[in-house]
């Protein structure tokens, strides 16, 4: 047998050549399993580890999933406000009432001084100008659910609510004068508010009179009590009231019976121009929101930059979405003129379109801050619905001789046409309403948020919305205040500003 002798170069040469081939092999085994690996993000299972402990990377960020479904909930704390109104028609002039005519004093062999009764008018105006909608907050929740996959995934968010509700009211009820303490102005046909009234009371001489008469019930009628009043003024100082029974003996027997009249004189020179005014007012305005979203959401890369600022993303998404704003306004008042009054005026906006989204996020540890921004494009379809009736008789409990165990329901009445102090012509009124209006209403969202990474799978987070909406309609803005009929005004013109605060967790599963 021959030995064949391997010189040291040799075997070296033998070893390298060795590794080299091992270290291929081993290059080659890897590319596979990477390519494998780059394919399997439909394939990986979660172990339903939602509690377990976080993992960090060396540049001590928390790992995390590429691939799941996620949960997100948000509890709401949200205000709304919006452009005020006033309770009445601002373009309507109206001044007060003459108290005392320069006829009625002449008449009297009395003269109104330097000045005449015209003078001592002043302008009314409306005294509820700054009422709802006034911001207060509401609770509501928004839930959202998604999937991811790597650096693309879609999501579809459900709000429901908030729902605010501002509660005014306005006035302490009837006034010992008879007239309202809140003064209203309607837009009126020319000599609507024209009446007979009974102001004035009696006195020891004929030329003594009061101004106005005290009443509990409307100025001059004092109810169980005959004196003073219960007949219309002469307000021009003909010595002919109002109205009067033209009177006979029919009969020739010399005397006159309630049975002999054979006429009724009209004295229109004796109609007297009313305000309109309200003894106490309720006002109730609803706002309430809900929506749906759908949103594919894409995450730019950011492998061009250094390992340390990869833990900031930007992302981009577009989608379509849906959001209702119903805003509901509520009258409920009481006129010494005008009886009871109550009416509802709600607009329902239903808002629709595309929508575009961008989000930027940074992580700090377990500390996530995320700033997102959304913006519509909404077609606005509003419907709007209108209740309401007044002239309505208005029952009242009061204490009865005995104590709190008697009570006594008294009606006070409402609109009885060409009764005193009541409206010559104007009758109850019952109406309901509808319109429907197309808008072009654009909507911006803005969220600020800081999320705290409690497990590998659970975060909590705390945050900032607010949502703004161009040309909607609102109860209040479009109630028209128009006597015999109310109505609409334009709608459209109306904005909104949601905003407030928001709390929740995130899953990722």
């Amino acid at each position: 047998m021959t030995v064949k002798k391997i010189t040291l170069h040799q075997f070296t040469l033998g070893l390298v050549t060795l590794g080299l081939a091992a270290c291929f092999l081993l290059a080659g085994q890897c590319k596979t399993a990477l390519g494998q690996d780059a394919f399997a993000g439909n394939l990986i299972e979660n172990d339903l580890q939602f509690f377990s402990p976080v993992d960090f990377d060396f540049e001590n960020l928390p790992i995390k999933k590429e691939h799941g479904w996620t949960f997100r909930y948000d509890k709401l704390s949200w205000a709304m406000t919006g452009d005020r109104v006033t309770v009445g028609n601002p373009d309507v002039q109206v001044f007060s009432e003459i108290i005392v005519p320069d006829a009625l004093a002449e008449s009297f062999s009395r003269t109104s001084g330097p000045i005449r009764s015209a003078d001592l008018q002043y302008q009314i105006i409306n005294g509820l100008q700054d009422v709802a909608p006034i911001a207060q907050f509401g609770w509501g929740e928004r839930y959202e659910f998604g999937r991811f996959d790597g650096n693309s995934g879609w999501q579809i968010s459900i709000l429901d609510g908030p729902e605010v509700n501002v509660n005014q009211v306005f006035g302490t009820g009837p006034q010992q004068s008879g007239f309202g303490s809140i003064h209203v102005n309607f837009a009126t046909p020319a000599n609507f508010l024209l009446g007979f009234r009974d102001y004035w009371g009696g006195g020891e001489e004929t030329s003594f009179f009061v101004i106005p008469t005290p009443t509990l019930n409307g100025p001059g009628i004092v109810p169980g009590n005959e004196v003073p009043g219960n007949f219309i003024d002469d307000l021009d100082g003909d010595g002919v009231e109002g109205f009067n029974f033209i009177v006979d003996d029919i009969d020739g027997d010399g005397t006159i019976g309630d049975d002999e009249v054979i006429g009724i004189a009209v004295d229109l020179d004796d109609l007297h121009l009313f305000n309109v005014t309200f003894d106490q007012v309720f006002l109730r305005n609803t706002t309430e929101t809900q929506g749906v979203e759908i949103m594919k959401t894409i995450r730019l890369s950011n492998g061009n930059r250094m390992k340390k600022n990869q833990n900031r993303h930007f992302d981009i998404g577009y989608g379509v979405r849906f959001l209702r704003l119903r805003d509901q306004f509520s009258f409920n008042g009481t006129s010494p003129l005008l009886g009871t009054m109550q009416f509802t005026t709600e607009a329902e906006n239903q808002l629709i379109g595309p929508q575009l989204r961008a989000q930027w996020s940074t992580q700090q540890g377990r500390w996530k801050w995320n700033f997102d921004g959304r913006a519509m494009l909404a077609y606005n379809i509003t419907d709007s619905d209108q209740t309401g009736s007044y002239g309505l008789d208005n029952v009242e409990t009061v204490p009865g001789v005995d104590g709190a165990d008697d009570v006594i329901n008294v009606i006070n009445p409402g609109l009885v046409p060409g009764a005193f102090n009541r409206l010559i012509s104007g009758q109850p009124n019952t109406f309901s309403y509808g319109r429907r209006d197309d808008e072009f209403s654009p909507t911006v969202e803005v969220r600020a948020e800081l999320s705290y990474q409690i497990t590998g799978s659970i975060a909590a987070r705390l945050g900032y919305t607010g949502i703004f909406v161009d040309n909607i309609s609102r109860g209040a803005a479009i109630t028209n205040y128009s006597l015999p009929d109310f109505g609409f005004l334009q709608g459209g013109k109306q904005d909104i500003f949601i905003n407030g605060a928001n709390f929740g967790f995130d899953v990722v599963y």
